[in-house]
């Protein structure tokens, strides 16, 4: 039988009833491609994680012609990528040409997805706010020395998470922020714990005032996008009755700024947040 997409074929000149799906070997014995694929795209979603899986386990409504499924998902992932960076700082010439590059990665088999991301990777170190670069290597039992155990244990998840390849970067630079300021607030004496859970989220820091501190290293833009989600954030940590301050670091671009706070406590109160403009303060860290 020849070799094809779909069909039994040959390997090593023995039929052992594999699929020939272009990119990689399926085997239907297994429900399994017998070959990882090339990257992982959606690091937050557990079924991504298992490189061999075929449409994520879910075949009743994925297919993949081409053995190349979760590429096709990478790059519909950084086109989203870009499309936030261009709606962030408006059209220029460079995310524009990131926007072309992750279309044509898309939707011409012959262009690895790599292409966008090699072309996008001198823009990704420069946005990566030196955040990253400010915690990597750090010893934190060091900077936390004599710090409880509240503290700690949510320092080490902290840590965990930062330098977890599986974490989405956006996100491990709020991990790698929340983790400078964990270390400002314990060497002025104020902190009590971290990562601690309240009620059924966990809240960033406590401090020995027994305030509740929710943290956020968000731009100016991703903000408002997302105030309803701070606002039930925010609701459910008030439920446990204690006080709750509400602190935004300035990031290195399009940052919160002291304007936008008036606005933002309005839009809060609105949606049912207890909360005043003595609670909302903005950070700068290191």
């Amino acid at each position: 039988m020849e070799a094809g997409v779909g069909a039994p074929s040959p390997v090593g000149g023995l039929d052992r009833g594999l699929y020939d799906y272009g990119a990689r070997w399926y085997d239907p014995s297994l429900g399994r491609f017998i070959q990882p694929a090339p990257l992982v795209p959606a690091p937050g979603n557990p079924q991504a994680l298992n490189r061999y899986a075929y449409v994520l386990n879910n075949p009743i409504r994925y297919t993949d012609p081409s053995g190349h499924w979760l590429e096709t998902a990478w790059d519909i992932f950084n086109i989203g990528l870009t499309l936030n960076d261009i709606r962030e700082e408006g059209l220029t010439w460079e995310n524009g040409l990131a926007l072309a590059v992750d279309v044509t990665t898309a939707i011409l088999p012959g262009v690895p997805a790599f292409a966008g991301v090699a072309m996008k990777g001198g823009k990704a170190v420069a946005r990566a706010d030196d955040v990253l670069d400010l915690v990597r290597g750090v010893q934190w039992a060091e900077r936390f020395a004599g710090a409880g155990p509240e503290v700690m244990q949510g320092i080490r998840r902290l840590e965990g998470l930062v330098n977890s390849q599986n974490v989405w970067e956006p996100f491990r630079r709020g991990y790698a922020a929340e983790l400078l300021r964990a270390e400002q607030l314990h060497q002025a004496g104020k902190l009590k714990g971290v990562e601690v859970m309240v009620g059924n989220g966990r809240v960033d820091f406590v401090l020995i005032t027994d305030e509740l501190v929710e943290f956020k290293y968000w731009t100016q833009s991703y903000t408002e996008g997302h105030i309803k989600n701070l606002a039930a954030q925010l609701k459910g940590y008030q439920g446990s009755g204690r006080p709750l301050i509400l602190e935004l670091a300035r990031t290195k671009t399009n940052p919160i700024t002291e304007a936008y706070i008036d606005d933002l406590l309005a839009k809060l109160q609105a949606a049912g947040v207890q909360i005043t403009r003595e609670q909302i303060r903005l950070i700068d860290l290191p």
